[in-house]
């Protein structure tokens, strides 16, 4: 049994100290012998570390023809690309600008200078958004996934990437984004209300798949969101969208960085209840400072993911790496956690031999 399959098995059966970290195509680009197959790459990578390997198919609406937007070329330098990125819509073309460097291997959508919704008439497009959703032919996406998934060197826990509610499919500026929900809190309400059900039968279209999981998550802890802008907006839809994704048969990992104690103690982790959550980031990133107190918080049946800070990962020994993870397994002695990175994807550069120490111990 390999790391993957026995990371499923914890999954459905938590006990203890586990081993995962997430590998990006950011990450993969850095190490000196990349491959032209960045996915093989990844696979490559886990095996020879001990690392649980996630396939994941991102935003699956990219296989409607309506959802996957136009990119047009604006300007150019040495370095970046500036594209016009846009829908066609009932309301007309809407879309982003957006600036981004060549060799960039991701797209960085919230670094647009402008985006589809800006205005109280743009919240028409989540109306849009789900009937688009809803009135689509998902035969050919379920097909091309099941195929994927069945490739013998794809051996994966496959997973599918929701945008959280309250981020609104990240169609405004995250700048604008709490200046429209003061505005307009009706037409927010309403919008989240949109996506959630129409996230409804794109986790259908994924269980049909054979898809394992589902990542969302909220725009960050109290450095962003207020507590009552969770209690009013990101626990409610992060419920529903929690009920839909058990209904179908997937585990959900929900994903929030930055400063969240104040948002575990008020029991809105609790409230939301994911499969996993992370991350109980360590200062200065987050605000956990004390790790046993922050866990002991967050009931047993959800498994809590981190807690090794990104530039300590990335420039300290193997030695000192391990040694921590020993110190993260202790602090979280009696429940289910996944020790990995404490903000999600690793710093380019990071030792492959700092993330073997730790799988080897646990996985």
């Amino acid at each position: 049994m390999n790391a993957t399959q026995k990371l499923l098995e914890y999954i459905k059966d938590p006990e203890g100290t586990f081993a995962y970290f997430d590998i990006d195509m950011d990450y993969i680009k850095s190490l000196s012998e990349n491959d032209n197959d960045p996915v093989k790459q990844i696979h490559k990578l886990c095996d020879s570390v001990g690392n649980p390997c996630f396939a994941g198919f991102g935003d699956i609406t990219q296989y409607l023809p309506e959802l996957k937007p136009t990119h047009q070329v604006v300007s150019e330098t040495e370095t970046t690309v500036t594209e016009k990125i846009f829908f066609n819509t009932p309301i007309g073309k809407k879309g982003w600008v957006l600036t981004k460097k060549k060799d960039s291997a991701v797209e960085r959508i919230s670094e647009a200078s402008s985006a589809p919704v800006s205005t109280k008439e743009d919240f028409a497009l989540f109306d849009w958004f789900y009937e688009t959703v809803k009135n689509a032919d998902w035969s050919e996406a379920i097909k091309d996934i099941k195929n994927k998934i069945s490739q013998p060197d794809k051996c994966a826990i496959t997973s599918i990437f929701l945008v959280p509610p309250f981020e609104l499919l990240y169609w405004t500026k995250r700048e604008e984004m709490f200046f429209l929900y003061f505005d307009y809190p009706e037409e927010y309400h309403n919008a989240m209300n949109k996506i959630v059900d129409a996230y409804d039968i794109i986790l259908d279209v994924a269980e049909k798949a054979g898809i394992n999981a589902v990542g969302y998550g909220a725009p960050g802890g109290t450095e962003f969101t207020s507590p009552k802008i969770w209690e009013e907006a990101i626990v409610p839809s992060s419920v529903k969208l929690e009920a839909y994704i058990k209904s179908h048969g997937l585990f959900s990992i929900f994903h929030c960085c930055g400063k969240i104690s104040t948002i575990v103690e008020a029991g809105f982790i609790n409230d939301i209840s994911p499969t996993i959550f992370e991350t109980l980031s360590p200062p200065p990133v987050g605000d956990v400072a004390e790790l046993k107190k922050m866990r002991q918080m967050i009931n047993k049946d959800i498994i809590t993911h981190g807690n090794i800070d990104l530039t300590f990962l990335r420039d300290s020994s193997a030695d000192e790496v391990k040694k921590q993870a020993m110190e993260i397994a202790e602090l979280t002695k009696g429940y289910p956690h996944i020790v990995g990175a404490a903000d999600a994807c690793l710093w380019p550069g990071t030792p492959t031999e700092n993330l073997r120490v730790v799988c080897e111990m646990f996985n």
